[in-house]
């Protein structure tokens, strides 16, 4: 999945708006056969407050929660992703174009 990632966001521009960077990398994910859905809604991200992760994508029954911050992982992002279940645990880091596996 990383080297997916990795192909994917060398093609994204990424100093587009946050929603639009997303969408991009869902419907690159999608080209290569993943089922997408972006925004999904998680009890708590952290601080007691409801919150969302950016894409679950899921393929072969193996299922990916993707986080997508700006220079580094976010705290909220971390917990979010930590506390979803899932296979993979990745965040993607616009301003470097880095895959963060966790």
């Amino acid at each position: 999945m990383k080297d997916i990632l990795e192909s994917i966001i060398s093609k994204v521009n990424n100093t587009q708006k946050a929603n639009q960077y997303r969408n991009d990398v869902a419907i690159f994910l999608q080209k290569d056969g993943y089922s997408v859905i972006k925004e999904v809604k998680v009890p708590n991200r952290g601080d007691g407050r409801k919150g969302k992760i950016d894409i679950v994508a899921e393929i072969n029954n193996e299922k990916t929660a993707i986080e997508i911050d700006w220079i580094s992982p976010r705290k909220k992002s971390l917990f979010k992703l930590e506390n979803f279940e899932c296979n993979n645990r990745i965040v993607i880091l616009r301003q470097s174009k880095t895959v963060i596996v966790l």
